[in-house]
């Protein structure tokens, strides 16, 4: 008799170290929300999806492990996916909310002027606007992103600097994944038109992409992506 066994080993021992908020920062949304997804379809979990639900259950305190099989039934899946749907859209909330207090924060402490409205809806993104004299700054938060646009700024980079020190005081990873300067006149963020503020404005008009969902009808769709600060 011979046996051919395939495991997958789920290193998880790490978020028993994090505060809540530390592990609920940690939850991949995009892939948790994939994983829903998979388990709709009755497909298998890939190992980035199985991992994203294992973090989801530890930092939402849900015990056991999440398993999908082909044999379950059709509503049973529907369930599951449903709960795991729910669980990203928790953690999709929580961080967004807690990157923009962050961001807010760290530019109250350089002496911007800063109006925050909440995205609302999980796949909605927050608008920032910020001002200090002539220097003019706009940003989206989304689950673990931030797009950031200055206009007029003296040093662009110090502001970047900054925000991304907030962000990491609250125990995230940054990384810039793009950054392109400009003429001084703002990037993309500014074409979004509406009101009374910026913020409104991209509140209003932008949602994200995300797996298993209908693609949104908006001006513009950023993607998901992990912990990011930058510059447009």
């Amino acid at each position: 008799m011979s046996r051919t066994t395939r495991l997958r080993v789920l290193n998880l021992s790490i978020l028993d170290h994090l505060t809540r908020e530390q592990a609920v920062m940690a939850v991949d949304v995009h892939a948790l929300h994939a994983c829903a997804a998979t388990i709709a379809a009755g497909a298998a979990l890939t190992s980035t999806e199985a991992m994203a639900a294992a973090t989801a259950q530890r930092a939402f305190g849900t015990p056991g492990m999440l398993t999908a099989s082909a044999s379950m039934s059709i509503p049973a899946r529907a369930q599951l996916a449903a709960t795991v749907t729910t669980m990203a859209d928790t953690a999709a909330v929580e961080q967004r909310t807690r990157i923009a207090t962050a961001v807010a924060t760290a530019l109250k402490g350089q002496d911007w002027t800063v109006t925050v409205v909440d995205g609302g809806s999980p796949d909605r993104y927050t608008g920032i606007e910020a001002t200090r004299g002539t220097e003019h700054f706009v940003a989206a938060v989304g689950a673990g992103e931030l797009i950031a646009d200055q206009a007029g700024a003296h040093d662009c980079d110090a502001t970047v600097d900054a925000v991304a020190e907030s962000l990491r005081q609250i125990g995230t990873t940054v990384q810039v994944i793009q950054d392109v300067p400009h003429d001084g006149s703002g990037g993309s963020l500014y074409a979004i038109s509406g009101g009374p503020t910026r913020a409104h404005a991209i509140q209003a008009s932008l949602r994200a992409r995300l797996p298993g969902r209908a693609a949104p009808r908006s001006r513009s769709t950023p993607v998901s992506a992990p912990p990011v600060v930058g510059q447009h």
